[in-house]
């Protein structure tokens, strides 16, 4: 629980205790930023002890379904770079293979996150030299 003062902004609340605006506006259900002067306290979500999690986003106060639904966004993001690189003749990457959301570490999605870059910009300028010719 946190005591609210003149200055406080949801943004700096949320980076002092190390957790999202999301899950703070979730577990005092506020709808809006603004809505926080209207309370004296706010309730702070505790993050769980799992050694996995390593960016907030769950916590004992998030259901566990969110981050079943943004993964198969990813893996459609990712099915479909690799089909537009596929083109070119360039190895496949061994690192390809989907991990389930939980067993990613930082590095490991950092890593992932820096070969779609790569793909996609090998992608775009092959898109870019085929629209020139």
């Amino acid at each position: 629980e946190h005591r609210l003062s003149a200055g406080d902004t949801l943004q700096g609340i949320a980076l002092k205790y190390g957790v999202t605006m999301e899950q703070i506006k979730r577990a005092n259900k506020l709808f809006t930023n603004d809505c926080i002067f209207l309370r004296k306290t706010l309730n702070i979500p505790v993050i769980s002890e799992k050694p996995l999690l390593f960016n907030g986003l769950n916590s004992l106060e998030s259901p566990e379904n969110e981050t079943v639904d943004s993964s198969p966004s990813c893996d459609e993001g990712r099915v479909t770079v690799q089909e537009e690189s596929s083109s070119s003749p360039s190895p496949p990457e061994p690192d390809s293979q989907p991990v389930a959301p939980e067993e990613l570490s930082a590095k490991d999605f950092l890593q992932r996150l820096d070969l779609q870059i790569k793909l996609s910009k090998q992608a775009a300028r092959k898109l870019k030299d085929d629209s020139v010719r």
